[in-house]
């Protein structure tokens, strides 16, 4: 634009010496730079007439480490020749934009593929390929969008953990409660909607036909051996860039432990406040992992409710003695004192530390990790390229007291490392 700018100032001025002085040379330097500009537009502008663009993907649905597969075909339908022409695709895809210049022939095609990696989770647009078209001297800039838009759900990363373990051991007794779970039990707790992935053993027709919806029965979930992970998604505490960042390895971490703790047929459920409530009840079964991935994929480290205020509303979804296994880059020492409170309640906590300092924001992890180990906290710590499964085997916890409870053994539990 600049190169424009300097052009129609030049047609300017040598307009007004012209009228100003009536001298033919002004007139002619006017002529021939209004007549480059009026050529340079054209170029741009027709350039992007005649083009056909076709554009196919897959898949509509990946993860984090998965690719994004596309074929893009270009066709010249015209007489003329189409130079220099950039396509550009994924714009809106973070860490990748894929594009290239390319070069037509009169009726001439040309086709190619893709592979973007997916590196961030979210929900994407994913088109319109747009293709841009410019003068030779870089003065006009126009461009043409085809194809529809579509949407890409792009999941966490689900890490496979085979040393993660959390213990029954030490709970006995087993009772009911008004959690829901996807197993059948002797009693029904409630009936609700059909959402996808119940079963059809499960619908309940007389309330089917009553409400004229399709209802499913929930049943009572059993007590001591409910898992529910909490997410601290409070935008305060939160640190890295765009790619590598403690929400990233959280919500990473979170996938991960629910993907391992539904393969050991535990109930799991999932509590966040982020851009908003999240709280999926303690189920099994593969649709509730369909459900948690969807959910995680959207959940947005915004929140404002501090970590230790979750935690107590933690305690009063959940039943009685439950596992919490708490996610966090937090170093507060208010949320160490609400795990303390957990525990002393008969609950059993293990806490995942993403370690910010190790993303270059934050305080050492070192007076939350010393407060947590006195409660009888089992203290995990994750750090920036450090792999998750090395991290979260839980032969060697960051904390271990006499007073742990998610692991088997003597009641010392495994040694203490820093």
């Amino acid at each position: 634009m600049k190169r424009l700018h300097l052009v129609l100032l030049l047609s300017g001025l040598s307009l007004f010496a012209a009228l100003a002085s009536g001298f033919y040379v002004f007139y002619t330097v006017f002529y021939a730079l209004a007549g480059a500009l009026l050529a340079n537009l054209a170029w741009a502008y027709g350039n992007l007439l005649g083009l056909q663009v076709q554009v196919k993907r897959w898949p509509g649905r990946g993860a984090v480490g998965d690719s994004l597969y596309t074929e893009i075909t270009v066709r010249n339908t015209g007489i003329f020749p189409k130079l220099l022409l950039e396509v550009r695709d994924l714009e809106q895809l973070p860490g990748q934009v894929t594009g290239r210049v390319v070069n037509l022939g009169p009726h001439g095609e040309l086709r190619w593929q893709a592979a973007a990696p997916l590196r961030k989770r979210g929900v994407y647009p994913l088109g319109p390929v747009r293709v841009y078209s410019a003068d030779l001297f870089g003065m006009f800039r126009h461009h043409r969008a085809f194809g529809a838009v579509e949407e890409l759900v792009v999941r966490p990363a689900t890490v496979e953990l085979p040393a993660f373990h959390l213990s029954l051991a030490q709970w006995h007794s087993q009772g009911t409660s008004s959690r829901r779970t996807q197993d059948a039990s002797p009693s029904v707790s409630t009936v609700r909607e059909y959402t996808h992935g119940d079963s059809l053993k499960r619908i309940h027709w007389p309330s089917t036909v009553r409400t004229s919806k399709l209802m499913v029965k929930e049943f009572d979930s059993e007590v001591g051996n409910q898992a529910w992970i909490v997410l601290d998604l409070h935008r305060d505490v939160q640190g890295g860039g765009e790619i590598e960042n403690t929400e990233e390895y959280a919500v990473t971490a979170a996938a991960s432990i629910a993907h391992r703790l539904l393969s050991m047929n535990w109930p799991v459920g999932l509590i966040a406040y982020g851009d908003r409530e999240y709280v999926v009840a303690a189920q099994r079964g593969v649709a509730l992992q369909e459900r948690l991935l969807d959910v995680l994929a959207v959940a947005r480290a915004k929140g404002t409710i501090p970590l230790a205020e979750v935690l107590l509303k933690s305690k009063a979804l959940s039943s009685p003695s439950p596992t919490f296994v708490v996610i966090t880059p937090s170093t507060q020492l208010s949320w160490a004192q609400a795990a303390n409170a957990l525990v002393e309640h008969s609950s059993h906590v293990a806490a995942v530390l993403i370690d910010g300092s190790s993303f270059g924001a934050g305080p050492s992890t070192a007076p939350v990790h010393d407060a947590l180990q006195k409660a009888g906290v089992a203290v995990y710590q994750v750090r920036q390229g450090e792999p998750l499964a090395s991290a979260l085997d839980h032969h060697s916890p960051l904390a271990a007291s006499p007073r742990q409870g998610p692991y088997p053994g003597d009641g010392a539990g495994p040694p203490s490392r820093r």
